[in-house]
């Protein structure tokens, strides 16, 4: 007689990733990998992918009613990524000299137009050929006395001809531009394809999106005056920051973006809005590793509203600032009749006072170049006044500021409140500042830590009793008493947070509060750009389920973590989100206008909600593409795309002319999904290859349109959305360890959430873990999770699903992928999968060996 099949059951997930033990020790629960699959009150899901926030997902700058330079003869070509800025003064002296706010990057004889000034309305609308006097300051070769005496305002273009844009990487928005010939009547507007529709016969054109370079066939005379109706483009620099300022409204935040240079916010619905540039006229000009720290504090009234910012940069284009949402102003406070505190690390605003933490101070007159770094020091404001005040940090006036220097060498890199006390993170220790409320020291430290600190500045999460930070040797809970680790599951992970690049300083937290979720980015330090030359920018995402304790690892592309609030809820007519949406119902709160949104930005500039969306929305722009023939080959050019070998992406949006006829070309390549190839790997482009089905191999010689490099030009759109590939694998798997026998598999069943047209791949391994030597795989079959009809009823929300593979083994583990047929069908990536338990048939099989 038969022996029977026992049943072995796994369900109740609550462990997550474990590789602090071996595979064999580890819980039924828990598992060796886990990449794209996070535990979530007692399931495995499918990671949620990136929705764009708004119209193009993009941080954008916007002009209306430019005056632009005179046309030149019919064909006139001109570039409007040009190199811009704005006034900070301009003078009446023969040749008149114009004060930039930040460097001008300008040359001896190019030439420039002002728009907007207000008072010295003389330079308005004229082309000047400038001279360079420095980095701030260039005449404009006419005499100035009679321009008038200058009040504020005034932006400024520089036509460089394509010698010099306005950021390295800069695109202009499509289907935003419009140009008018002054006094013809002609107008001229981009149709969106790379070609420009004039209102009148003989007018027309062509616009490159990614260069910035416009050609306009005119019947308008030469030296015809022009206005630009309406402009926008991206900068497309890394996200440095996303904080939320308070304003009057409870419960509803502002949410502030910063990039290396300017600030921005968003107006409109999820699907529909803008971003726009917050308060113009005001820039930093920061390294992609210099993050924006905010706090928010009262002001001159106790009913006034301020918002501080710094990068910790101490550069005189570099400074902190503040905002009543109006007006940027610099703050730069006495620290005593002679000296100024220039920049700090961190503002923080407690009882009653506004501190600056790990300072850059100095003599007034000597600048920020002269400042010297106190590295451990507090300094604080006089308490319950104006924090904005001349005296308000003076240290020589008794009753004003003061400061505390910390009894450490270490600096000081990161602060959070645990209650009442503000807990501040050193590189190697962490203390809290207490306040004991003395007239002249209000403030004192303590250490709660002698061997764990943090290194990252914006790692920091706040939950009620601790703050959960990344540090250079572990993850930790810090409170007013003690720090301790928190990732004795994962030890060794952290060291794998890179070091390289910068690599602590990019750590970004933030806390999901509806899913009980954090999110922690980190540079992979295993990781490479190219062979020997290591990543600068994270790509891949912590994720801890502080409700169940767990660990997971996503493979994302993101600078800064946020919150946003939108203020719209999603309507009736909306266009992208329909009555059988997969990832909406219409009970949803997330649905709801002032949902806190988890919000992401990454290297290139785009702005997504983090994990509300399947698929993917597009994550990386298309600077350029190079076609070669015979045999075929694509290579894609994007600076610091940071994608690597094996990805697997999307391609969408490539526009194309014909430089001759000026009309569209089409393509093939868009709406395709690719592999990205080792073969010239580097952080500015990629070769792809595509998934042959019938030979069940990639292929780098493929066919595509357009088919001739003859005149066909590249002007933009382009777009890159990247699958990230779902990895669980189990533990080593044996029922009969105990009595000293092997297992011998039947089948294994999964109960899963049902999916609509797609599956997932299940692999079995035997006798050892992926990573060593000798492991044979045994089963390799896609199992579909479409419901059965005579089985299931259509409206089932999860069924069993089984997988047949009969194995004889001392262990076996599980491993639930996507194969390459799956990862290359865009259904895959549509799809959700949830695992709610597994179901192994197996009996007793011989003794060990």
């Amino acid at each position: 007689m038969a022996t029977p099949l026992t049943p072995f059951y796994i369900t109740g997930y609550s462990k997550g990733i474990q590789i602090n033990k071996k595979p064999f020790l580890l819980p039924d629960q828990a598992w060796q990998v886990m990449e794209n699959v996070y535990c979530w009150r007692e399931r495995e899901k499918k990671r949620e992918g990136l929705q764009r926030l708004g119209q193009s997902g993009r941080l954008e700058r916007s002009f209306s009613n430019v005056n632009f330079f005179p046309t030149g003869a019919s064909p006139w070509t001109f570039n409007l990524l040009t190199v811009n800025g704005y006034v900070a003064a301009a003078d009446n002296a023969n040749p008149g000299k114009v004060t930039t706010k930040y460097p001008h990057n300008l040359s001896n004889g190019d030439t420039v137009i002002f728009t907007g000034i207000v008072g010295a309305t003389g330079y308005n609308n004229i082309v000047f050929t400038i001279t360079v006097v420095d980095d701030l300051n260039f005449t404009v070769g006419v005499n100035a006395a009679g321009f008038g005496a200058y009040v504020s305002g005034g932006f400024f273009m520089s036509n460089h001809l394509l010698t010099l844009t306005t950021e390295s990487d800069a695109s202009l928005a499509i289907q935003n531009f419009g140009i008018t010939l002054v006094g013809t009547g002609i107008q001229l507007a981009d149709v969106g394809d790379g070609t420009l529709l004039g209102n009148m016969a003989g007018n027309s054109g062509t616009i490159d999106y990614v260069t910035g370079v416009i050609k306009i066939t005119t019947t308008a005379p030469a030296a015809t005056p022009t206005v630009i109706n309406v402009y926008s483009y991206y900068p497309s620099l890394p996200v440095m920051g996303i904080p939320r300022r308070d304003i009057n409204t409870i419960n509803d935040e502002q949410t502030i973006w910063f990039d290396m240079k300017y600030a921005y916010v968003f107006t409109g619905t999820l699907e529909a809005g803008l971003f726009s540039e917050f308060i113009p006229g005001f820039a930093w000009n920061s390294s992609d590793s210099d993050f924006f720290w905010a706090c928010n504090e009262r002001g001159g009234t106790a009913s006034q509203r301020l918002f501080f910012v710094t990068n910790f940069v101490n550069t005189s284009d570099n400074p902190m600032a503040y905002t009543d949402g109006a007006t940027w102003t610099v703050f730069a406070p006495l620290s005593s009749a002679t000296n100024t505190i220039f920049s700090a690390r961190l503002i923080v605003s407690y009882y009653g006072r506004l501190l600056l933490l790990n300072t850059w101070e100095g003599t007034t007159v000597g600048g920020a170049s002269l400042a010297s770094n106190f590295y451990n020091r507090c300094s604080f404001s006089r308490y319950a006044s104006n924090p904005v005040a001349a005296d308000a940090f003076r240290v020589d006036i008794l009753g004003n500021g003061g400061f505390i220097d910390a009894p450490t060498n270490e600096s000081i890199v990161g602060a959070i409140f645990v209650k009442n006390t503000l807990i501040v993170q050193f590189e190697q220790s962490t203390w809290q500042l207490r306040y004991n409320g003395e007239y002249g020291t209000p403030f004192i430290w303590e250490r709660t830590s002698s061997d764990f600190g943090s290194e990252s500045t914006f790692s920091s999460v706040l939950f009620d009793n601790a703050m959960l930070s990344v540090g250079d040797k572990a993850i930790t809970a810090s409170n007013a008493v003690e720090t301790q680790r928190i990732d004795l599951d994962i030890p060794d992970l952290v060291f794998n947070f890179k070091n390289q690049n910068e690599g602590v300083k990019r750590i970004f937290g933030v806390r999901d509060y509806q899913r009980e979720l954090i999110f922690w980015n980190f540079a992979d330090a295993q990781t490479q750009t190219s062979d020997g030359v290591p990543i600068t920018f994270p790509n891949k995402v912590l994720v801890y389920n502080y409700r169940n304790q767990t660990y997971a690892v996503f493979r994302d592309n993101i600078t800064a973590f946020g919150t946003f609030q939108c203020q719209f809820n999603i309507i009736w007519d909306s266009t992208t989100v329909t009555w059988d949406d997969n990832n909406v119902t219409w009970s949803d709160p997330k649905q709801q206008s002032l949902f806190p949104f988890i919000t992401s930005g990454n290297q290139r500039g785009f702005v997504h909600l983090y994990g509300y969306k399947t698929p993917d929305d597009p994550s990386i722009p298309i600077d350029n593409i190079v076609f070669t023939y015979a045999p075929n080959s694509v290579q894609i050019i994007c600076n610091n795309h940071n994608l690597q070998p094996g990805d697997i992406i999307q391609i969408d949006g490539l526009l194309f002319i014909n430089d001759s006829t000026e009309l569209p070309e089409t393509t093939d390549l868009n709406g395709k999904i690719y592999q990205v190839m080792s073969k010239g790997l580097n952080a500015q482009s990629f070769y792809v290859s595509k998934w042959n089905f019938t030979n069940q191999n990639y292929q780098e010689d493929f066919s595509f349109t357009p088919s001739t490099l003859l005149n066909i030009l590249y002007v933009g759109g382009g777009v890159v959305t990247l699958y990230p590939k779902l990895q669980l694998l189990s533990k080593d798997i044996n029922i009969f360890q105990q009595k000293g026998m092997q297992t011998k598999l039947s089948r294994i069943d999964f109960l899963m959430e049902t999916t609509n047209v797609s599956g997932i791949t299940v692999n079995l391994f035997m006798n050892s873990s992926l990573s060593v030597k000798g492991n044979m795989l045994v089963g390799n079959k896609n199992v579909s999770t479409v419901l059965t009809p005579a089985f299931y009823v259509p409206s089932s929300d999860y069924a069993w699903f089984s997988f047949y593979a009969t194995l004889y083994a001392q262990f076996f583990s599980v491993n639930l992928t996507y194969d390459d047929n799956l990862m290359n069908t865009l259904s895959t990536h549509e799809q959700s999968m949830t695992l709610l338990a597994m179901m192994a048939y197996v009996k007793q099989g011989g003794r060990n060996v």
